[in-house]
């Protein structure tokens, strides 16, 4: 039986959630116009591909293999990825999940660096330690953490160097966006945050 774990709700969180949307979410095509385009783009970013997605935005519970407080169903995603000065990757997925999954959405990343600041995953033989990455305040919520992963091995048996991730999600009304970045060091923190803020920004001006 899945464990099922319930928040208290109370009545100024009712008031920013608002009841989920009950009208059907648009289609990849209704939210590319949202993303940031390339003449858009901070100043050393260049565009990747923009790829159309399903996915869940749903809160997982800090410190479980997966656990969700609400189950919600998959919507329509547009994907975006950009390359920075550095060379490294940053990926965003757009979503309209309603207001109610968006800010739960959000509120994982917010919970996970004080609820759960090191975890061990035993499915996968690794330790995982998070931390907040500070953001400025962006659209209606948002949170931004710093993952280590470290500890796994190789089939063969040899240890696998430490990978450090950012991720971080901001809700903006009903829409929320899931940004992360793989494989990089303290360098490309200010990237990061930089293209959150962009992104995110141009959420609030859509809406």
């Amino acid at each position: 039986m899945r464990k099922v774990i319930v928040l208290p709700v109370t009545a100024t969180m009712i008031a920013v959630l608002g009841a989920p949307a009950t009208a059907g979410p648009p289609g990849p095509e209704q939210l590319r116009d949202k993303l940031l385009t390339a003449a858009e783009l901070p100043a050393g970013f260049t565009a990747g591909e923009n790829t159309d997605d399903t996915r869940n935005f749903e809160y997982y519970i800090p410190c479980t293999e997966g656990e969700v407080v609400t189950e919600y169903t998959p919507v329509p995603t547009v994907v975006q990825s950009v390359g920075t000065g550095r060379s490294r990757a940053i990926r965003a997925e757009l979503g309209r999940p309603g207001s109610q999954a968006a800010h739960e959405f959000v509120q994982g990343f917010a919970d996970m660096p004080i609820v759960c600041p090191d975890w061990s995953d035993a499915m996968a033989e690794d330790e995982h330690h998070h931390s907040r990455l500070p953001l400025p305040a962006l659209g209606d919520a948002s949170a931004a953490m710093i993952t280590v992963i470290d500890g796994a091995t190789t089939q063969e048996g040899e240890r696998v160097p430490p990978e450090r991730m950012l991720t971080a999600a901001v809700a903006v009304g009903d829409l929320v966006v899931h940004f992360e970045m793989h494989e990089i060091t303290e360098a490309d923190d200010a990237d990061f945050v930089e293209f959150v803020t962009a992104g995110s920004k141009k959420l609030t001006q859509a809406e």
